[in-house]
């Protein structure tokens, strides 16, 4: 979808998600809980039930820790690349094989989750206040001084190693609590 949006001109690559996300929206909105069932409910009803859900103190704790997972996972994918050829006076070419390790980080982190997740005995708050203070102890070092490149693939690594689990804390866990 990114490559056709890329292809398609600059107003796409931000029209195309927004109506995807609308759509996904829609449907989580006017589609009953089980998905099997015709939705009987007035639109009075919906809205009511999304009034509730706003009310629910477990969305506040999980909406904005979440947020701030999104600006960090999203930041790492989207400046890695400009840090290293801007920093470092890389090319595209040779920065590729920095950037490379964000994805294979990430895979690592969904490995290690389970075990990560254990070892804090399956505390969702505890893995996900680790695994912050995990990413703001990585990129402190980018506040003091410039880390010579292997150094800053190896912290941005672990970055995309926490933001992983982090993703899968709010996005596996708490939902289905």
């Amino acid at each position: 979808i990114a490559t056709l949006s890329a292809q398609a001109g600059a107003g796409a690559v931000f029209f195309i998600p927004a109506g995807l996300i609308l759509f996904f929206g829609a449907m989580l909105i006017f589609l009953p809980p089980d998905g099997l069932r015709q939705v009987e409910e007035s639109k009075t009803d919906v809205w009511a039930q999304f009034r509730v859900i706003l009310r629910d103190p477990k969305l506040w704790r999980t909406l904005f820790p979440a947020a701030a997972h999104g600006v960090v996972k999203d930041n790492l994918i989207l400046w890695v690349p400009t840090l290293f050829m801007t920093q470092y006076g890389l090319d595209l070419n040779n920065a590729a094989y920095f950037v490379f390790i964000m994805p294979l980080a990430n895979f690592v982190g969904r490995l290690l989750f389970p075990v990560v997740f254990s070892i804090f005995r399956s505390n969702q708050g505890v893995t996900a206040a680790v695994s912050f203070a995990l990413c703001v102890v990585s990129l402190a070092p980018f506040l003091l001084v410039t880390p010579p490149a292997w150094v800053s693939a190896l912290l941005l690594a672990v970055v995309a190693i926490a933001t992983s689990w982090i993703n899968a804390v709010y996005l596996s866990i708490y939902p289905a609590d």
